[in-house]
C-alpha cells in the first residue's frame, strides 16, 4: 500500500510535470504530509500503517524515493 501510494504520488516528477509531489496541483500528496483535514481524500488507512508520527515518515519515504531517484517501487 505505501509503494502504491508512493508511485502516485512520485508520477508527476518521474513524468516532469513538476519538480515537488506536492507542487502537482492534482496530486493528493499534501494531504498526506500535513495534519490538515481533508474531506476528500481518506489517508487513515496508509497512516495506520505508518505507525507514530506518519506525516514525517511518510514525507519521509518520498523525500527518500526522490533523492535517490529511486523509481522502483517494490
Amino acid at each position: 500500500m505505501i509503494d502504491t501510494s508512493g508511485y502516485i504520488h512520485l508520477n508527476p516528477v518521474k513524468s516532469n510535470y513538476t519538480k515537488l509531489p506536492e507542487d502537482y496541483r492534482w496530486s493528493s500528496y499534501k494531504s498526506f504530509i500535513t495534519m490538515g483535514a481533508n474531506r476528500i481524500v481518506d489517508t487513515q488507512k496508509l497512516h495506520q500503517y505508518m505507525g507514530e508520527n506518519p506525516h514525517e515518515k511518510y514525507k519521509f519515504y518520498i523525500n527518500t524515493k526522490l533523492n535517490t531517484r529511486d523509481w522502483n517501487m517494490s
